[in-house]
């Protein structure tokens, strides 16, 4: 079986980069997003997300699409910055829904323009407290 979320190379200490393929399965969730989003999250008080939607994505397990949506209830208003490359419309719905909740800055970019959504991603500097 091949993963159906990648974690990408430029992720760090701050900011988990997500590749996701075909149907996203439970036990790829837990171990490639919601465990490392939530280690960021703990580690920092906050975190960076971008997700990058490859052309063969087709969508959320019912289990995994529950997962995600716990995740989001339970450290999405600790988020700064969300990237979201390729988002499919339903994705983008549901951000703008949950932006009571979400208030990090948040972008959409273009499947041609993953490089731009890395480099802003990248030069994001949290302020000192």
């Amino acid at each position: 079986m091949t993963n159906t979320i990648t974690i990408m190379p430029e992720t760090n200490a701050t900011t988990l980069f997500v590749h996701l393929h075909d149907t996203i399965s439970v036990d790829d969730y837990i171990q490639f997003f919601d465990t490392p989003v939530r280690a960021i999250q703990q580690k920092n008080g906050w975190y960076n997300l971008l997700v990058y939607y490859d052309r063969d994505f087709k969508g959320w397990s019912e289990q995994a699409a529950a997962l995600s949506f716990k995740c989001i209830t339970d450290i999405g208003s600790t988020a700064r910055r969300l990237a979201y490359v390729s988002p499919p419309d339903q994705r983008i719905l549901l951000m703008k829904m949950m932006r009571p909740i979400i208030k990090a800055e948040t972008r959409y970019f273009n499947l041609e323009d993953l490089d731009d959504a890395i480099a802003w991603m990248q030069a994001y500097r949290p302020e000192t407290r």
